[in-house]
């Protein structure tokens, strides 16, 4: 048995063969040691190790190939999870902001990876807290039709107070023409 712990971990005879069906390099480490699996590489390694990768990376879509097992329905199913796996991370990174931007706090800038899964995906990430082309011209509408209608109610109530001093002269001259003898100027 050899006393370098990298080939002990990948002693053909131990144990059992993992799979990156993905498209991404996936960087790993056990016991201490650090190494990467590139796309579409198989490594056979030590059953603890080859559990506790399958454990940790299974959802990024490392896979266990068994004996006899049909290795493209294996390939394809990681390949799945491993698009899953990105879909969550971009749209938990949307969901994230946007409840730090209800909750006032500040935008969390994506990682260089998440840009690459949502570029990958077609999906759309969140970008900072600015009012889009869009709310901007809507706002900028209500903000003249606010006006426009304050305008609006200012007239009417001076129409409406136009009108309601009129009444009050026509009423004083009625009363005056027919000689109420009751009427004095200023008692109304």
């Amino acid at each position: 048995m050899s006393k370098d712990p990298i080939n002990f971990m990948f002693q053909e005879q131990v144990g059992m063969v993992v799979l990156n069906p993905t498209n991404e390099n996936i960087d790993m480490q056990f016991s201490g040691v650090s190494f990467t699996m590139k796309p579409g590489e198989k490594l056979s390694m030590a059953a603890n190790a080859a559990n506790h990768l399958l454990n940790s990376f299974g959802p990024r879509g490392l896979c266990y190939l068994a004996y006899g097992c049909n290795e493209e329905k294996v390939a394809s199913d990681g390949r799945q999870r491993n698009e899953d796996f990105k879909r969550k991370q971009v749209t938990d990174f949307n969901i994230s902001n946007e409840n730090r931007k209800n909750m006032n706090l500040g935008y969390l800038p994506p990682s260089e990876k998440l840009k690459e899964y949502a570029l990958e995906l077609g999906l759309v990430l969140m970008q900072p807290y600015a009012p889009r082309d869009k709310e901007r011209v809507q706002i900028n509408e209500q903000s003249s039709e606010i006006s426009s209608l304050r305008q609006t109610v200012a007239d009417l109530t001076s129409l409406v107070n136009n009108m309601l001093k009129q009444k009050e002269d026509n009423t004083e001259e009625q009363q005056k023409q027919r000689g109420n003898p009751q009427w004095v100027k200023g008692n109304k």
